[in-house]
């Protein structure tokens, strides 16, 4: 009866032997199978305007400008609902592949379900703004609000708004002229 020793205590041996045991080894391999397919989950994103649906793609990230600050959402997170305010949307398709980024000038955020949905007043790809048209219309918009001193409340938050939006895209298009290595003097202005 000594020599017949069950099959749960042949494991504790072997595993008090200071060798790899091998219900360790299966454990770990559900884990990081486990790890595998939490990295290959996606958020569904589509970003919409009154105009037009901006984007609607499978993402991995997404960073967005939030009335408080930032929020990064990854697949799995929390449901989460916000208010968008002006900035910069910054998207990743793979883990540390490149990022995308949209300018946006506020709206609503939605995320459940690994389903991302951002309504936004503007949206507009990096690529697409013309940075010198961009800083034109941020300096039209800050000279209308010096030659109106006497501007009511609408009117004031109006242009401020305008010029907030003026100045997120000129920040997007700069940096992703950055990130391309396109310097300001190669592109006329």
């Amino acid at each position: 009866m000594a020599q017949r020793a069950t099959r749960s205590a042949k494991v504790a041996l072997f595993c008090l032997r200071q060798k790899p045991c091998p219900l360790d080894f299966r454990r770990s391999q559900k884990k990081h199978r486990r790890r595998a397919t939490i990295l290959k989950r996606m958020i569904k994103l589509k970003v919409v305007t009154p105009e037009k649906m901006v984007v609607e793609q499978d993402v991995y990230q997404a960073t967005l400008p939030v009335l408080h600050g930032e929020v990064t959402l990854l697949p799995n997170h929390v449901p989460y609902i916000g208010a968008l305010s002006a900035g910069e949307i910054m998207l990743r398709s793979e883990p540390n592949g490149p990022e995308t980024s949209l300018a946006t000038s506020g709206g609503f955020v939605e995320f459940h379900d690994d389903v991302l949905s951002i309504l936004a007043d503007t949206a507009e790809r990096a690529e697409d703004i013309d940075v010198t048209r961009a800083e034109e219309a941020r300096k039209r918009a800050e000279d209308l609000k010096k030659e109106r001193l006497t501007m009511d409340d609408e009117e004031y938050a109006r242009t401020a708004a305008m010029i907030e939006k003026e100045m997120a895209r000129v920040k997007v298009a700069r940096r992703h002229q950055a990130r391309r290595g396109l310097s300001p003097e190669s592109l006329g202005q």
